[in-house]
């Protein structure tokens, strides 16, 4: 299931119900989602403060994608609650692909999800970020999801 969520820094008030009943449908048919937007999220991954991209497509320096971005600590509370959506449901939400930068990127946001016992389970959501085909003539990345 592919849901696009709009997001400019921010995510939306009328984002979170259609959301959360794309997370009741995928559990209800046994779907996986993946996520579709305009900028990538915090990972909160201690490992990522310096990460550098796969593919440059302009000089750039590593990022903090831990702690940047969308859903940081100055994020507003709709935005952290479409965050909690998106991590604490890592059973069903199972990657998520931006762009916003000029280079690609693989980053891993720190996720969780309560399975079938109640126990909660760590897990990462793979996030990919893309360069816009626009800068290079376009391309395309081979997504496998298991």
């Amino acid at each position: 299931m592919l849901v696009a969520l709009f997001n400019n820094g921010e995510y939306f008030d009328f984002k979170i119900e259609k959301f959360k009943k794309d997370l009741e449908r995928a559990r209800k048919e046994n779907l996986i989602i993946l996520i579709f937007q305009h900028e990538q999220v915090c990972t909160y991954n201690p490992k990522e403060t310096e990460v550098l991209p796969f593919r440059p497509n302009t000089k750039h320096p590593a990022d903090d994608f831990s702690t940047l971005f969308t859903c940081n600590s100055e994020s507003n509370e709709t935005t952290l609650e479409m965050y909690k959506l998106i991590t604490e449901n890592a059973d069903v939400v199972k990657a998520v692909f931006c762009g916003h930068h000029h280079g690609d990127y693989y980053t891993e946001i720190l996720a969780s999800y309560i399975d079938e016992n109640g126990n909660k389970v760590e897990t990462v959501l793979p996030q990919y970020i893309l360069t816009g085909n626009m800068y290079d003539e376009g391309h395309v990345r081979i997504i496998t999801v298991e």
